[in-house]
């Protein structure tokens, strides 16, 4: 659980450090968050990883650890017509959600779709990271639907 979604770095090099394996993000924002990472990108670790959040802006960690190596392929899913071609990757790969899909940025896609979508990606995640994004939702809209996913997949 994270505010801001650049932070998820610091994520991908734990996940990565477990086990070496790399996996592919399912990425689910009202924000694509695909800026290029601008600066040279070697190894990171979790005692380099916070020169490289120095460096980066909100909306390039994702580039940053694609070019480090840690993480593989990136789906994207922001828009309308991405949710309703949502397929569940067969790689390991991790649900890199942000809440902020149900705020208003994220209003053009349906409620209904966005939680299905969620609820599917989730169910195969090696892991899932949450970010808040504090300045795009409401906190009790936050609160309320990171309640709602987790207490669903605890019923299953």
């Amino acid at each position: 659980l994270i505010d801001n979604h650049d932070y998820a770095l610091y994520s991908f090099v734990e996940l990565f450090n477990c086990d070496k394996e790399i996996r592919d993000i399912v990425h689910i924002d009202a924000h694509r968050d695909d800026a290029i990472f601008t600066y040279e990108v070697g190894k990171i670790t979790l005692e380099n990883v916070s020169d490289y959040l120095s460096k980066k802006r909100v909306s390039d960690y994702l580039d940053c650890a694609k070019k480090a190596g840690i993480i593989g392929e990136i789906f994207s899913y922001t828009q309308s017509f991405e949710f309703e071609k949502f397929i569940v990757p067969s790689s390991p790969y991790i649900l890199n959600l942000d809440i902020d899909i149900f705020g208003p940025e994220g209003e053009y896609v349906e409620d209904i779709v966005k939680t299905r979508v969620i609820e599917n990606a989730w169910d195969g995640a090696d892991a899932v990271i949450f970010a808040t994004s504090p300045g795009f939702i409401e906190k009790e809209k936050v609160i309320s639907k990171i309640k709602y996913f987790i207490e669903k997949k605890h019923d299953k």
